[in-house]
């Protein structure tokens, strides 16, 4: 195996960077701004109104959004004081999504889908070109899982 990365992998490799340095930002200035809700705690409220019940076990919240436990737990402890969940009586293991986070997530669903179609996929100009690169990032993701912790 090669120790040096030919010129098609560093332009891949800094392509990518780039991008992820530039979007993540701007994705959480634009949501704290427009609904006062940082990504991750926008993906809470997004995952647990999609459950059964609205409700998820917090460790399986952590997996879905790449947190760790205790990241995840003061990510809860948050949307709790604002009223947007709550722990179930299993010992807090679970969260479930209140009322007022549903509204909250309402509320702010119309703003995230506008920041990612002009962040992220009105660069492409057809459909296809979206499904080749929801194909790649999908491989790029099970290559990563696969790999387990470092």
């Amino acid at each position: 195996m090669s120790k040096h990365l030919t010129d098609d992998e560093v332009e891949a490799w800094n392509s990518l960077a780039t991008v992820v340095t530039l979007m993540a930002p701007e994705l959480e200035t634009r949501l704290r701004q427009k609904c006062g809700l940082d990504h991750i705690q926008y993906r809470v409220l997004e995952l647990l109104s999609a459950r059964p019940g609205q409700r998820q076990r917090m460790i399986l919240l952590a997996a879905a959004t790449d947190a760790s436990i205790s990241r995840m737990s003061r990510v809860v402890t948050k949307l709790e004081w604002a009223g947007l969940v709550t722990r179930s009586n299993d010992n807090g293991r679970s969260v479930v999504l209140t009322a007022a986070g549903l509204d909250a997530l309402t509320d702010a669903a119309p703003h995230y889908i506008i920041a990612v179609r002009e962040l992220l996929l009105d660069a492409w100009p057809t459909p296809e070109l979206t499904r080749q690169f929801a194909s790649l990032t999908a491989d790029l993701t099970r290559h990563l899982k696969s790999r387990g912790p470092s």
